[in-house]
């Protein structure tokens, strides 16, 4: 393990993340950890950058915000006025968008696709069929030239 980062096991894993032998995070939980724990998964997202306190967040304890056509899991930072529930300097969102639904995009936001398909409109990224998408900010010390994060595992 090394560096510490903000860990995601997607709602919709097969099987619990286990992190020791008594530690594990189920599907839908989420953390920060203060190393990376050694991912051979695609239904794990792990953003490096974190080096404050571990914090642990079951399922249930994450904000959901709905809006027509939208899902969206408050991961870290806010959205539609509602606080994340993890202590991350940055914005993560877990979005779910039904076909012809829009996930506003703020300035300098990035995305990874997990499965569906989009088009990123430049302030919204539109469904053309049923998407999950994680999307950040704001995690500039973890990035290339081009704005992609360095160490990111995803589906």
């Amino acid at each position: 393990m090394d560096g510490g980062g903000l860990i995601c096991v997607f709602e919709d894993a097969t099987a619990p993340l286990a992190l020791g032998p008594r530690e594990r995070l189920e599907p839908g939980d989420v953390a920060l950890l203060a190393a990376s724990p050694a991912l051979q998964r695609t239904d794990v997202a792990w953003l490096p950058g974190h080096t404050g306190d571990e914090v642990r967040c079951c399922k249930c304890q994450i904000p959901v915000v709905t809006a027509p056509g939208l899902r969206v899991r408050v991961l870290a930072g806010r959205f539609a006025g509602v606080a994340g529930a993890l202590p991350w300097p940055a914005r993560c969102l877990d979005a779910y968008i039904a076909t012809c639904a829009v996930l506003p995009l703020g300035q300098g936001e990035r995305w990874r696709l997990l499965y569906g398909e989009v088009v990123d409109e430049g302030d919204g990224l539109r469904a053309l069929q049923p998407s999950h998408v994680l999307l950040w900010s704001d995690i500039v010390e973890n990035t290339d030239p081009a704005g992609v994060p360095v160490s990111i595992s995803y589906c």
